[in-house]
């Protein structure tokens, strides 16, 4: 089996290693039909054009047959004992990511579960009421259920995180015969669910998410415990999510760099770029991709680009005027920043209280010195940003490492929005009474109060986004629930 440690992996490469991994696993033996390509699309909530190219890799690679009569067919027969090595490598070579996805499932997203459950409409309680007859296969009957529970968030970007994470975790896992005494929790977990939030029950409903998660997480570890005997390989697989790794999409990642040099003083206000020919050799890319992200960063208003001139930085101002709130590029882009801010603003209490409470002492030295230099620099503009860095960065799981990090790149894409909270007098005025307040807290080792903050403020940040998103006419920024302090 190939391995994908540290690269991104589109949806179609993930649903082609979901496929072939029931296929080795033997969820599918040989001369079984595979799902047509409609019913693929719908179990994995993608594409159909995103099946087609995995089945046709499938083929491609000896694994199944296809034929307009008979569909998708198994086409390789694998012995019990290879059948149990395929199970044995999958796993112990994922030891430490999949132990460790297991405990981030609950801090990324144990709220939002609560919050979009607790918000979630009539009809979509009766659809997750209905999932046990749909007849899928257990893996799918999760997964289905996953998509209505976060259905009421309006969030496609914590979709796809949790979507990605489901296809590298619980996929596999609920794909063995011997774990579905597991699954058999989510079947009593359903009608719960269902129950508590037509009774309104929201204490009962955030117990019963909790306990659940729980259950799952003690799972994986008895599994590993009793059904993994082979020794993990020195080195593992581990799991990443990045937005922008795609071919199709480099632009946006340079964009993005461009823009945090930007932000970070590396390019002051009235400054100009280096010359096209410099920037492609210091970023190694092709002149197509670069004048893409050129193009990126003038309809967002970062930059004005003139014939035969560098690209002119501008002031935040200036930003908000000359945005191209129209484009489709530049409003997926502000789409993926407020929806990261929900997304942080709905995991934040959690991930954070985790963080502070187990950090240690040189971690909270060094998380002391980053943090008062924010004051020393009078830079409270950058309170949120450099606060949700820390906890990343301190965070004892990779996962939340991973996640957190990547959310941060994309609340860069909200520069258009800065010159709308006022000038430098407005924006300390803001922002310092949160610092001091969360100082306090730090000085006093109180998480629990310190991450409340924390919360209170990242659902400031929401709310300001989502609204004046939808006044400049980014209507789509209406549909992102903004969620109430847990």
């Amino acid at each position: 089996m190939e391995n994908y440690t540290g690269e991104y992996m589109e949806s179609r490469q993930i649903v082609y290693r979901v496929l072939l991994t029931q296929i080795q696993f033997g969820v599918y033996r040989y001369r079984d039909t595979l799902p047509t390509l409609m019913d693929a699309s719908k179990w994995f909530l993608v594409a159909i054009d995103t099946v087609r190219p995995a089945y046709g890799r499938l083929k491609e690679e000896g694994y199944i047959s296809l034929s307009t009569n008979v569909g998708a067919r198994v086409q390789v027969r694998y012995r019990e004992e290879e059948v149990e090595r395929f199970i044995q490598t999958y796993f112990a070579s994922r030891k430490s990511a999949l132990l460790d996805l297991s405990k981030c499932i609950q801090p990324l997203f144990g709220n939002a579960q609560w919050v979009g459950l607790k918000n979630a409409s009539p009809e979509t309680l009766c659809c997750i009421e209905n999932i046990a007859r749909c007849g899928l296969l257990p893996p799918y009957t999760a997964l289905r259920h996953l998509s209505y529970k976060y259905a009421s968030l309006g969030n496609d970007l914590l979709m796809r995180i949790a979507w990605q994470m489901f296809m590298f975790y619980q996929a596999p896992f609920f794909s063995l015969t011997e774990n579905l005494q597991y699954f058999d929790a989510l079947t009593d977990y359903v009608p719960g669910v269902v129950r508590f939030c037509r009774e309104k029950n929201w204490e009962a409903l955030q117990i019963h998410i909790d306990a659940f998660q729980s259950q799952i997480t003690s799972a994986l570890e008895q599994f590993y415990r009793t059904g993994v005997t082979m020794p993990s390989p020195e080195q593992e697989i581990g799991f990443c999510w990045n937005t922008y790794k795609k071919p199709s999409q480099l632009c946006y990642s340079l964009a993005w760099e461009l823009l945090v040099e930007i932000c970070r003083g590396m390019y002051p206000v009235g400054s100009r770029l280096p010359t096209q020919k410099e920037l492609m050799e210091m970023k190694n890319v092709s002149s197509i991709t670069l004048r893409r992200a050129l193009d990126v960063l003038r309809c967002i208003g970062v930059v004005r680009l003139e014939r035969g001139a560098r690209p002119q930085i501008l002031s935040p101002t200036e930003c908000a005027e000359n945005c191209n709130f129209t484009k489709p590029s530049v409003r997926g882009r502000l789409m993926d920043f407020v929806q990261s801010l929900q997304l942080l603003a709905l995991s934040c209490k959690a991930v954070s209280m985790l963080t502070l409470q187990t950090m240690g002492a040189e971690a909270v030295d060094q998380w002391n010195r980053e943090w008062h230099m924010l004051k020393d620099r009078g830079a409270y503009v950058s309170l949120v940003y450099v606060t949700l860095d820390l906890v990343a960065r301190f965070s004892p799981y990779q996962a939340i490492q991973s996640v957190y990090s990547e959310l941060l790149k994309q609340l860069w894409w909200g520069y258009p929005l800065r010159g709308l909270h006022g000038n430098t007098e407005t924006v300390n005025a803001l922002y310092a009474p949160y610092y001091e307040f969360m100082t306090e807290c730090l000085q006093h080792s109180d998480a629990a109060r310190f991450s409340a903050k924390l919360e209170e403020l990242l659902l400031y940040e929401v709310r300001f986004a989502a609204e004046h998103l939808v006044q400049m006419g980014v209507e789509e920024a209406g549909r992102i629930l903004i969620p109430e302090k847990s």
